[in-house]
């Protein structure tokens, strides 16, 4: 008695679903993720290690090493930076101004542009440092914890 042989029968997996799934799964991760805008101007931040993560960005004010002032990317001279920064400020409600110096900055020039913005009544103020990881924290710092 002889049997006959059987067809071996192709296995077959079907992928769509997989491919949506992934498909989906690259969308997510695309719209999701966080792009930092940095403007052209080129300064290295002083560090400090009790920074925060300040995600409102509304007035900002960069000052290079070579101490031009920037008022959200456009170049202004010192003696027009109040005159500026006023009639901009008149956009906003409560606005915060993130200032941004090149840790070379002469101090007098940083407290002259602090001065000139309290001047005009702003009262949110932020330093723009970068996070330095290999200095422990000080001991205030540990009591926060």
């Amino acid at each position: 008695m002889e049997f006959g042989k059987r067809k071996k029968r192709k296995i077959l997996v079907n992928i769509t679903s997989l491919i949506d799934v992934m498909f989906l799964l690259l969308i997510f991760f695309a719209v999701t993720s966080t792009f930092l805008e940095h403007p052209g101007i080129t300064i290295e931040l002083p560090a400090a290690g009790s920074s925060e993560v300040v995600e409102k960005k509304e007035i900002m004010i960069t000052v290079t090493r070579d101490e031009k002032i920037h008022l959200n990317g456009e170049e202004i001279k010192k003696n027009q930076f109040e005159k500026k920064l006023g009639s901009l400020v008149k956009n906003y409600k409560d606005p915060t101004v993130i200032l941004r110096a090149d840790k070379d900055v002469t101090y007098g020039l940083i407290i002259e542009l602090m001065d000139s913005i309290k001047r005009l009544g702003l009262k949110k103020v932020v330093a723009f440092t970068k996070i330095d990881l290999t200095k422990p924290p000080s001991p205030s710092e540990k009591l926060k914890l």
